[in-house]
């Protein structure tokens, strides 16, 4: 079978402008609560942290049944849930446990979408091309982020409810997606794997990787949580400039991204250990800075940190296990990037104080981090597949 390889890039990053859509209503929270003043105020947060709860039970249920169900049948479950999980809340917004149950549903469409989108690009290329386009994977989750929460913000300064309508420009990516991606012909490499008798069970060293990515996540948004607090309380930022401030983090974490398959050449795996430190660096800033400017570089190389670690963990476990796994394996992080999101703020909120506090408590998690993929690089080999490198024929 035939497939051309720039439809099947743009259907891999339209599924990935999906990545970060659970933030659309994040800006829209204070007309939210304005529209509905007798909900307790932890009911409306939910509405931005609920879905990535299911976001993480949903990943690894698609992990586990890539061996008996097709791509493209999750990719239409997957749509389907995260569109109607997106939008129904336009239409029945008056009970709040309505709301919350659509963005459940909306959670779990995103849990599948954020896997599969790497997931493609193992089914689909190989080597460099593949290190780049996870890249560009990463790159176009950190886009969304940007695309979803103008649209709510904008939605919501007309009306609270409007906002859940910015889930409709998923259409367009979705219906895109699901005409130029071909269902990947996974059988040549499976048959390999098979014939060299390779344990499909996941490494110990997965479940580390995939462990200390989560961790990644829980002390990486201390600065989305607590950023914007500490530069209103000392009067060091006005909104306006906590928005620039934030872009420029996603700006950071979209750049890298790109970048990635270039540096990925020159440095390989000793990039992971380096985006670590990136995150510690920045989170240090956030925690002594006491201008704006300090704060936003720290900002920066927190979403540098970001547009690297993703990618190269991704990779990393790509290679940790055989293709036969790799689905297992990359749902198993998006997992963990869900988790760590969802009780970052219970735990912190539990076990720190309020303030710069968190900022420092981050910034050390990060470094041990670092220390420990270091260790866990030198402990767990990567796993040489057996799959021979002849997917579809792709046509230039």
């Amino acid at each position: 079978m035939k497939v051309n390889r720039t439809l099947i890039k743009i259907g891999i990053l339209c599924v990935a402008l999906n990545g970060s859509g659970t933030g659309a209503t994040t800006p829209a929270l204070g007309s939210i609560a304005a529209g509905m003043p007798l909900v307790a105020p932890a009911l409306i947060q939910l509405i931005a942290t609920f879905p990535t709860l299911f976001q993480a039970i949903s990943s690894l249920i698609y992990g586990k049944s890539i061996e008996f169900m097709k791509k493209k049948t999750w990719l239409y479950i997957g749509s389907v849930t995260f569109i109607v999980g997106g939008v129904a809340p336009a239409f029945f917004h008056t009970n709040i446990w309505v709301i919350l149950f659509f963005r459940a549903v909306l959670g779990f469409g995103c849990g599948i979408l954020i896997p599969m989108a790497t997931d493609l690009c193992i089914d689909f290329f190989e080597d460099k091309e593949r290190h780049s386009m996870i890249g560009y994977v990463s790159a176009f989750i950190s886009l969304s982020g940007v695309i979803f929460q103008m649209l709510g913000g904008y939605l919501a300064s007309i009306r609270w409810d409007y906002s859940f309508y910015a889930y409709l420009i998923s259409v367009i990516f979705l219906l895109i997606a699901f005409f130029t991606l071909p269902e990947p012909d996974r059988s040549a490499k499976l048959e390999a794997d098979a014939a060299a008798h390779v344990n499909t069970k996941l490494t110990v060293g997965t479940y580390v990787h995939a462990l200390v990515f989560l961790f990644f996540f829980m002390f990486w948004f201390v600065a989305s949580t607590n950023g914007s607090m500490v530069l209103l309380e000392e009067r060091i930022a006005t909104p306006v400039q906590i928005g620039t401030a934030f872009s420029l983090m996603t700006f950071g974490s979209f750049i890298c991204s790109l970048i990635f398959g270039q540096v990925f050449k020159a440095l390989r795996f000793a990039l992971l250990p380096i985006s670590y430190v990136f995150g510690a660096i920045g989170l240090y800033l956030c925690y002594t800075g006491q201008t704006l400017t300090i704060f936003i570089l720290g900002l920066i190389f927190l979403g540098c940190g970001l547009g690297f670690v993703y990618p190269v963990t991704m990779s990393k476990l790509s290679y940790l296990v055989p293709y036969s796994a790799t689905s297992k394996a990359i749902s198993l992080a998006a997992c963990g990037l869900a988790v760590g999101g969802f009780f970052q703020p219970l735990i912190f909120n539990l076990f720190t104080v309020p303030g710069r506090t968190p900022f420092i408590i981050g910034a050390i998690g990060m470094a041990v981090l670092a220390v420990l993929v270091v260790i866990a690089d030198r402990t767990f080999p990567t796993h040489v597949s057996a799959s021979v490198s002849q997917p579809e024929k792709i046509q230039g």
